[in-house]
């Protein structure tokens, strides 16, 4: 089962849409997450006739923002709930297929400076959720080890707010860098200027721990009309964790 997230800089201009469009429909994944789409909510019914497919989009501005999840045909699902940040900078999806319950999400993260806050409310509304089951993808413009994940880049290690409250976060949500568990040394970009040699790690995913042995392929493959690369996980499993998380509590009466 095939994710990718792609920053696409900008879906607006209709030649470009379906250029793009039939490049990734060629990739095959099973769910897309983009980035920078430019789209408006209130455009979804059109972008999903454009698509083929199912589709989710948030978003309020053409010239900045916007994120959306596109679907493919090749699977099952049934969706339970849609949550759409108004700036179009996240968009989460309850969601169940293969005989489980996901929260998807799909983050811009601020480009504008050190906001750690736009996390913590992201977060706050992940865990509303209560699934096991959580996928995290997008570009979050915040690398969190500046050693390894960025080339001559300093711009986002200004950024040690985000930086240590994603890590915290990632310890209170059991989450993992699936790029890093599988590379643990190895420098691999998703984003570099153009005419230059600026590079950096910004495209990820956080999984919940628990899916971890599930994982069997992690990748950055080139993107298309955009100065991203696009970053996908592929997983495989004969059973999904269904249940939401419980606590195993020790029965004090047992030290009598």
């Amino acid at each position: 089962f095939q994710i990718g997230t792609f920053n696409c800089n900008g879906l607006g201009d209709s030649s470009k849409r379906k250029d793009v469009f039939d490049y990734l429909r060629n990739k095959k994944f099973h769910i897309y997450f983009l980035q920078e789409t430019h789209w408006k909510s209130d455009s979804e019914n059109f972008i999903r006739s454009c698509w083929g497919y199912n589709c989710f989009v948030a978003g309020n501005d053409t010239n900045k923002n916007g994120v959306a999840i596109l679907l493919n045909n090749t699977f099952e699902y049934k969706i339970h709930n849609v949550i759409k940040d108004p700036n179009g900078c996240y968009l989460i999806i309850d969601i169940e297929f293969l005989d489980g319950r996901w929260t998807l999400v799909n983050l811009y993260g601020p480009s504008d400076g050190d906001k750690p806050n736009f996390f913590t409310n992201v977060f706050d509304v992940i865990e509303q959720t209560g699934n096991v089951n959580t996928i995290i993808g997008g570009d979050w413009n915040v690398i969190l080890n500046p050693k390894i994940d960025a080339r001559n880049y300093k711009s986002y290690a200004s950024r040690p707010q985000c930086r240590k409250l994603i890590l915290e976060l990632m310890d209170n949500f059991e989450l993992v860098d699936v790029w890093r568990e599988a590379f643990p040394e190895k420098k691999g970009f998703t984003w570099r200027r153009f005419n230059s040699i600026q590079q950096s790690r910004l495209d990820y995913f956080l999984v919940s721990d628990v899916l971890l042995s599930d994982i069997v392929d992690v990748k950055i493959i080139p993107g298309y009309r955009s100065d991203h690369s696009i970053a996908t996980i592929g997983l495989k499993f004969d059973t999904v964790k269904k249940k939401n998380k419980q606590y195993w509590k020790f029965n004090n009466s047992l030290l009598k």
